[in-house]
C-alpha cells in the first residue's frame, strides 16, 4: 500500500545486535515521499481490499488470496477470468508481484464489480 501512495526509499539498516535486547530480525529505515496522484487511480478501499486479499497468503500463490474475494458459487470462474485479463501469473507469491501487476489484478476486480452488483461488499468472513 505505501509504494501505491509514496515513494518508498530504503535509507539504511540498523543490525539487530545494536539495540538492547537483542531483536532477532534487523531494522530498516525508510523514507516515504508522497505522491501527488496514486499509482493506482481506483478507489482506496478497492485498491486496499485487494492488496489485502492478495497478501492474506504471503508464502501462497497470489491465486489462494484472490479467491476469498469471491463468493464460493463463483469462486473458480471469477479467478480465473481476473488473472486472465489482468495478464498476472497466478502461481507468483505476493510479495514478488510488481506494482503494474498489483494495479492490473485492481483493473481486473473493479471491471468485476462493476458487472455483478453488490460484489464489491462481498467478505470471505
Amino acid at each position: 500500500m505505501a509504494q501505491h501512495l509514496c515513494h518508498v526509499k530504503h535509507c539504511f539498516t540498523i543490525p539487530g545486535k545494536a539495540c538492547v535486547p537483542t531483536p532477532d530480525v534487523d531494522i530498516g529505515v525508510v523514507h516515504f515521499t508522497p505522491l501527488k496522484e496514486p499509482l493506482i487511480k481506483l478507489p482506496f478501499h478497492l485498491v486496499e481490499k485487494v492488496v489485502r486479499s492478495v497478501f492474506h497468503f504471503r508464502q501462497k500463490y497470489c491465486r489462494k488470496g484472490v479467491e476469498i474475494l469471491f463468493p464460493y458459487p463463483m469462486m473458480k470462474e471469477l479467478t480465473n477470468e481476473m488473472f486472465e485479463s489482468s495478464g498476472v501469473d497466478p502461481t507468483r507469491i505476493a510479495p514478488s508481484l510488481s506494482m503494474e501487476e498489483i494495479n492490473g489484478l485492481c483493473l481486473a476486480y473493479s471491471a468485476i464489480c462493476d458487472r455483478i452488483p453488490g460484489l464489491i461488499d462481498y467478505n470471505y468472513r
